[in-house]
């Protein structure tokens, strides 16, 4: 069961953040329209009015291989295939922005642009597709949220009140009684409260993501049953994470969203300007009169010395720590191809992300898209500066970038040239490239 829901996290985290492969078994017009059928399903039920009559599911699938996209709705640059539904173009009718955003514009509305991954479990994979469709929802409302991550310190300092957090909200979500409810829902805000003095907390990313998890679960699921095993899945994932940094905001916001509905807060009416969860769950308390609690008595309660044991367990395991240390070796010794982070793109698992204080993004392995240049990182590491200007590459092989070449390659990874000339210099810090004649 938990490798079977790991698909749902990985296509929820990476969507329009991986590159997917089209399946050689069936055509993928075939598959594309089941995933549409599926979708124009979604749209009949009463949960698509979750918000309010201009939500919709457009999308494109993009065909990378054979240069086609495909669409769900009458689309610029589409030719309509009535036998199928669908809408077919060639990418290069597609704005650029699809390239490097994953989204594009038309009319107003921001839709949602993903490779195609042919899956048999439609089902699951439609959960990670609504999410982002969703946030391309969002931002046609003008709901953007600036994401920026926190030093992964702060995380796992508060990495095992947040379980705590967590476990406590889905206490909440099992209780039948109104009374009880209330006093978990009390329970959590102790420590919440505790967790915020150590750690950092993002409430307004627990908040846009939290939102989109809670859309896809509520979408996918046809009545209370089907959706408590769907959050059972969700809980059995996110319990066993490596680390929180990016990760643990959507699932605290699945849950605030979930508790809220079980308080009879109508916490969507005010939607796209929506407040962070835990201002309006607090705001609600605070009118019930709370229950007072002492977090150490509330720790007691739950396990939280267990809880404390596996996440330092998790820290000491945690393999992208060693990763990073290896790189910033190679760093201390100018080992370093360093590239221009224009207009990127980037494309990671949860998982696989550090935010080093001071110095950048780590990520243990990542796709990076840009108008220029294609980087495919899958070992070693990337470090995007704090400036989100350069990219940082370890040269494991100091000889390996040859400016006469389109494509450079070095242990771990590798660089495709899409357009401009390269021109490197060298300082004692790392292998510098820009690029002139871009266009």
């Amino acid at each position: 069961m938990r490798n079977k829901f790991r698909k749902i996290i990985v296509l929820t985290a990476l969507i329009v953040e991986s590159l997917f492969c089209f399946s050689q078994s069936k055509s993928n017009i075939d598959s594309v329209k089941v995933v549409f059928s599926r979708i124009e399903e979604l749209q009949r039920r009463d949960t698509v009015k979750l918000w309010g009559p201009r939500f919709s599911l457009p999308l494109v699938f993009v065909d990378e291989k054979n240069g086609l996209f495909y669409a769900n709705f009458p689309i610029r640059g589409g030719q309509h295939i009535s036998q199928y539904n669908i809408f077919q173009g060639h990418l290069d009718s597609l704005p650029d922005s699809y390239k490097t955003d994953r989204r594009i514009s038309q009319d107003g509305v921001f839709i949602s642009v993903v490779n195609y991954l042919y899956s048999e479990d439609v089902d699951f994979y439609l959960m990670g597709l609504v999410h982002e469709m969703f946030h391309a929802f969002q931002k046609t409302v003008g709901f953007n949220v600036k994401q920026d991550l926190p030093t992964v310190d702060l995380v796992e300092r508060g990495s095992a009140l947040q379980r705590l957090e967590w476990i406590i909200l889905e206490r909440t979500l099992l209780t039948q009684s109104q009374d009880s409810i209330v006093i978990y829902a009390c329970m959590s805000r102790t420590v919440r409260q505790a967790r915020e003095k150590v750690s950092a907390v993002d409430c307004q990313n627990e908040l846009c993501e939290g939102s989109a998890e809670y859309t896809s679960l509520k979408m996918l699921s046809k009545e209370d049953p089907d959706l408590m095993h769907r959050l059972e899945l969700f809980t059995n994932y996110y319990h066993n994470v490596r680390n929180y940094t990016r990760s643990g905001d959507y699932y605290s916001g699945l849950l605030y969203a979930l508790v809220l509905d079980r308080l009879g807060i109508h916490w969507r009416d005010s939607f796209p300007n929506l407040e962070p969860f835990s201002i309006v769950i607090n705001r609600y308390l605070d009118g019930v009169r709370c229950p007072s609690f002492d977090v150490e008595q509330v720790k007691r309660e739950f396990g939280y010395d267990d809880l404390e044991r596996q996440e330092q367990k998790k820290v000491a395991d945690d393999s992208i720590h060693i990763v990073y240390n290896r790189f910033s070796d190679l760093r201390n010794r100018g080992q370093m191809l360093c590239l221009p982070a224009d207009s990127i793109k980037v494309q990671f698992n949860n998982e696989n992300v550090l935010n080093i204080d001071g110095v950048g993004v780590f990520f243990r392995s990542a796709s990076i898209i840009s108008m220029n240049l294609d980087v495919d990182v899958f070992d070693g590491g990337v470090l995007i500066s704090n400036n989100g200007k350069t990219i940082e590459l370890p040269l494991t092989i100091t000889n390996s970038v040859n400016i006469s070449e389109s494509s450079w390659i070095n242990p771990g990874w590798s660089v495709v040239i899409k357009r401009g000339r390269p021109i490197i210099q060298h300082d004692e810090h790392c292998v510098f490239v820009e690029f002139v004649n871009p266009f």
